[in-house]
């Protein structure tokens, strides 16, 4: 019993995602691939995602026949058929196919807007990773270095002997750009396509021959290299809290070590409880401190290994920091430096 004429077939029931939620979907395929770190991208990774968008979302069949999709490069078309399977008992091409040839002459890209990038291989941080070692919470750092964007121009060739089915192809490509681009997804990226124009290669100028349409769209794909050579993944120093009691007596005097999640900035927080107005402390880290800030202290004397000091200081790991305080009342007092790891 066949189906109604109207009877839809391919309903869905969950419609699909828009604005931010679409936009970290997409982020969330990116580095959906068993890593922290998305997969790298090269031309053939993005040939190879052009051939199957147009053999899966440009399919079309004839006759009940799928039309086969080739991708051939820049080389005569002779060398290509010379020993191709798809003729007819009279070694005759068969039609309808479609063909694949990519340009050349790879240009500079759009798909960051046009913008250049930073001269050098910089590198950024797209993934911070918590840790867990002998106990110590800390991250690492994983870093990628900003995409090349390159414009890859692809032609698709459609060779048909009738004009029903030149239509046909034509129509999917029609709905397929209906709005200004269509996504194919390389490695997880997605990456923007565009029908730049549609021309005719038709040879029916000569009546006698055997007549044949060639439609020719050529579809630019803004797309990016990104080398996995140049990933980078960098152990942060972990970010635990360190607590010491600096007196013999119980907490007068407490320090609390906490290294941000930069990796590179370290700050000291030494809290004076009543009746302590100065410590020794023996640092283990070697750093420059160029900010202080205090609570409830009217002045200061800071000294490493008895030498008075200012900021910015440079203070080297085995070092002693020497710390002097004048309240402002007798409640308890706080003194903060903030420094840069060596």
């Amino acid at each position: 019993m066949s189906l109604p004429k109207k009877f839809l077939t391919n309903i869905n029931i969950n419609p699909p995602k828009e604005g931010v939620e679409r936009r970290q979907e997409w982020l969330d395929g990116i580095s959906d691939n068993g890593t922290y770190l998305p997969r790298g991208i090269t031309h053939e990774d993005m040939d190879k995602t052009f051939n199957d968008f147009v053999e899966k979302d440009l399919e079309i069949s004839i006759d009940g026949q799928k039309v086969p999709v080739y991708l051939i490069g820049i080389q005569r078309w002779v060398e290509f058929v010379r020993d191709w399977t798809n003729v007819d008992e009279w070694k005759n091409v068969k039609l309808p196919f479609v063909t694949i040839t990519r340009k050349p002459d790879a240009q500079r890209g759009e798909n960051q807007a046009g913008y250049w990038n930073i001269p050098g291989t910089p590198t950024y941080t797209y993934m911070k990773v918590p840790t867990f070692n002998d106990g110590v919470k800390g991250f690492d750092m994983y870093q990628i270095p900003q995409p090349v964007p390159i414009n890859l121009t692809y032609e698709v060739r459609f060779f048909c002997s009738k004009m029903r089915d030149l239509n046909l192809l034509n129509s999917k490509i029609m709905r397929t750009f209906k709005s200004l681009q269509a996504y194919i997804k390389v490695n997880g990226h997605p990456m923007p396509l565009i029908l730049e124009s549609i021309g005719d290669e038709s040879q029916i100028e000569d009546f006698e021959s055997k007549r044949y349409y060639v439609q020719l769209y050529e579809i630019k794909l803004q797309g990016y290299l990104l080398c996995e050579d140049d990933f980078k993944v960098i152990p942060a120093i972990t970010r635990n809290m360190n607590l010491v009691e600096l007196d013999e007596k119980v907490s007068n005097v407490l320090l609390s070590k906490k290294f941000l999640p930069d990796g590179v900035s370290i700050m000291l927080n030494i809290v004076f409880r009543t009746n302590k107005n100065s410590v020794n402390i023996i640092l283990n880290e070697s750093a420059t401190y160029n900010a202080i800030s205090t609570v409830n202290i009217n002045s200061y004397t800071l000294s490493v290994n008895g030498t008075p000091v200012t900021a910015p200081f440079p203070i080297n790991a085995g070092d002693e920091l020497g710390i002097h305080i004048v309240r402002n009342t007798n409640y308890e007092a706080t003194i903060t430096l903030n420094g840069l790891l060596i």
